[in-house]
């Protein structure tokens, strides 16, 4: 796990499961949203998969993730920019780390917070297998000298998208209520748990007021969620209602 030590008590505005694609209309959303970004004051976290698919090697990058990481970077002058990687995203951090304040591919704890994209907290065994062989560095190697690597990346990407429009979840309250609970009782510093990946708004506490907050995907309606350290509580909101 990394850690970053904060005394700051503003509250974090994070975006979870964006799911961008270029030359859409989430593409113009997305845009949008950022612009309004610029005009507050809050710090930032971006909980993994931000783009439909985002493999952070120079061939396969489009103009949308480009122009993001030009903005994340323009704005850690201005605020605090925190990246998780997720199960959508690959070699992002390998190659861009330098564009965001802190960053992790998997759990990164900010002050009082865990932060994580959420895919590896009650994922199966295969899931975690292609989780680290897809980000390994085989698979690095491979994307960057393999020919016909990128025919295979869009195979892939058409499979994610026709999985996303599939999908059922299954969401697994009990194993992520018992994983928050081995958390906390590991990390006494660690007041509040906020995961990304399965779509839905969940929330739950432990003992001693400790949060495990799971957010809605901003795919689905533009939601985002303001976590206020000082009250230990996090609210969901559409982000047009915030401006």
């Amino acid at each position: 796990m990394n850690q970053l030590s904060s005394q700051d008590s503003a509250p974090i505005l994070l975006v979870a499961d964006a799911h961008v694609k270029a030359g859409t209309l989430s593409e113009e959303r997305f845009r949008q949203m950022l612009s309004w970004l610029e005009t507050t004051r809050y710090d930032i976290a971006f909980l993994g998969d931000v783009m439909e698919l985002w493999i952070g090697l120079p061939a396969y990058e489009d103009v949308l993730q480009r122009e993001f990481l030009d903005w994340c970077r323009r704005e850690t002058a201005r605020r605090k920019i925190f990246f998780l990687e997720g199960n959508h995203e690959f070699f992002v951090l390998r190659h861009h780390r330098d564009c965001f304040s802190g960053s992790a591919p998997d759990e990164l704890q900010v002050g009082s917070a865990l932060l994580s994209h959420g895919d590896s907290q009650a994922a199966s065994g295969f899931h975690r297998c292609f989780r680290w062989w897809s980000k390994s560095p085989l698979a690095h190697f491979l994307l960057r000298f393999l020919p016909g690597a990128p025919a295979i990346v869009r195979a892939i990407k058409r499979g994610f998208e026709k999985k996303s429009r599939t999908r059922a979840w299954r969401f697994p309250a009990g194993r992520l209520s018992s994983w928050g609970r081995g958390v906390f009782a590991k990390t006494p510093s660690c007041q509040a748990i906020l995961l990304g990946h399965f779509h839905c708004s969940y929330q739950f506490r432990c003992k001693g007021n400790r949060l495990l907050a799971v957010l809605p995907a901003w795919k689905e309606h533009g939601e985002v969620a303001i976590f206020d350290p000082l009250k230990n509580s996090v609210c969901f909101h559409h982000w047009r209602s915030l401006s």
